[in-house]
């Protein structure tokens, strides 16, 4: 692999996490998976669309669908549930099964 072609997969990588708050003690940026991001975003009491966990990630709609069977409910075996508000499905999760 020629070094121009493994930085670029670096920079990838360093971009496909979020940056999300520096720590004051030791100045160092936290930064949390995509996964950790939706799980965030679908523990709110308001729950989440899925257009707006695509824009929290830059994820495509058929992808987020995807991630919610394969990994909230078949790997992490969490409860997903939604409701119709405004012609709106609005997406959480609650206990575990």
């Amino acid at each position: 692999m020629t070094d121009r072609r493994r930085r670029r997969l670096r920079n990838v990588r360093l971009k496909s996490k979020t940056a999300i708050k520096t720590d004051a003690s030791s100045d160092r940026i936290q930064s949390r998976s995509k996964q950790q991001i939706v799980i965030a975003l679908l523990k709110r009491p308001s729950g989440a669309t899925i257009h707006a966990i695509a824009r929290a990630v830059r994820w495509q709609p058929h992808t987020i669908r995807a991630f919610f069977t394969k990994t909230i409910r078949r790997k992490l075996r969490l409860d997903l549930a939604f409701e119709l508000r405004r012609q709106k499905r609005y997406y959480r999760i609650g206990t575990s099964r």
